[in-house]
Parts: C-alpha cells; sequence; structure tokens
C-alpha cells in the first residue's frame, strides 16, 4: 500500500466500445477502497478531443495561445497542455501519472506502448469475439492475465491458452484475484 517504490501498472486494452472504460472505473474503485493510491492514464486515439469546454476562461486562455492552462479550485486542479507536434505520448502520460506517487497506474488503452515497460504489470484485454481478441493479444506483452468483454457471453471457452475468460461483472471478483495474484497486491 502506501509507500511502495515502485507502482504497479495494471492496463486494460481492447477496441473501441468493449468495455474498457467500465473495467478500469470498477478496478480504480476498488483499489482505492482496499487503501492504495490510485492514478489513471486514458488514451483518447481521435484528434479533436479536448478537456477543455469552448467558451470557457481556460479554453479562452489556450485559444489566445498558452501552452499550458492550470485551472485551480478549491477542490480540484487540472492542466492542459497543447502538444503541437506528435510527442512521446505515453511517456509524458506516465511521468505526469507518477507526479503523486501512486500504488497502482491504471491505464485505459496505449496497448502498442506495453511492450518496452519495466514496472510490474497486469493486463487484461477487452474483446467483443476471437477476431477482435488475437487482433488485441497481437498488440501487447505476454502480461496478459484475462480476457473479458462480450466474448466472455458468447464464447463457450473458459480460457484462451491459459489466459482465463471472465464474464464482468459477474466474476469480477475472480479479476480483481488475477491481478492481485500476478501484481502481488494484499
Amino acid at each position: 500500500m502506501a509507500g511502495r517504490r515502485r507502482p504497479s501498472f495494471i492496463a486494460v486494452v481492447g477496441s473501441k466500445k468493449t468495455g474498457k472504460t467500465t473495467l478500469a472505473t470498477f478496478l480504480v474503485h476498488r483499489l482505492v477502497r482496499k487503501g492504495y493510491s490510485v492514478a489513471s492514464i486514458k488514451h483518447v486515439h481521435h484528434r479533436g478531443f479536448s478537456m477543455d469546454t469552448p467558451g470557457t476562461d481556460s479554453w479562452r486562455l489556450a485559444k489566445a495561445g498558452s501552452r499550458t492552462v492550470v485551472v485551480i479550485s478549491p477542490d480540484e486542479m487540472a492542466q492542459t497542455t497543447r502538444l503541437g507536434q506528435r510527442l512521446q505520448l505515453f511517456p509524458m502520460a506516465v511521468k505526469a501519472a507518477l507526479g503523486i506517487r501512486p500504488d497502482v497506474i491504471v491505464i485505459e488503452g496505449f496497448a502498442s506502448m506495453l511492450h518496452s515497460f519495466s514496472n510490474p504489470l497486469a493486463i487484461i484485454v477487452m474483446a467483443r469475439d476471437e477476431d477482435d481478441l488475437l487482433r488485441s493479444l497481437n498488440r501487447v506483452p505476454r502480461s496478459v492475465v484475462a480476457i473479458s468483454g462480450s466474448i466472455a457471453e458468447t464464447t463457450s471457452k473458459t480460457g484462451h491458452n491459459g489466459i482465463p475468460i471472465l464474464k464482468y461483472p459477474t466474476d469480477r471478483e475472480r479479476l480483481l484475484r488475477a491481478i492481485s495474484k500476478s501484481l502481488r497486491l494484499t
């Protein structure tokens, strides 16, 4: 729990609309309830996405040319940075998440970036069907601890190459145990 030197990482990867955000949200909630400090990283694939709402003061500051806008209120702080040219997005996101010194970082997406990872990593692949599963498995390292998504409802298999196929939310406790065992979380 608190005070770990190297955080553990849980990555939820898969195609669009497979339940990644739902599962990632559940994992964050449960880890926080267990007393872990958690940070999250989400990859948005489409251009033009902005957390800033058009017309707000922070949006106006960014439109005026500010590369970074930090907004702070009594309850929270947010930072938006205009990236300009294509940068190494995943390392930037990890560095930002590490800033709070979390015990666990939950990643949604970034499947193809996980190969060079040296921290403890557990991957859950969300898939619709066998073809979708195979495409996702080809993009990630061998740290997959479970498979979920609608494939769990449509397949009679209990696993794929030794990786359990777990139906979420029905098998959520088994999913948590698989992650905890893989990352040695208590």
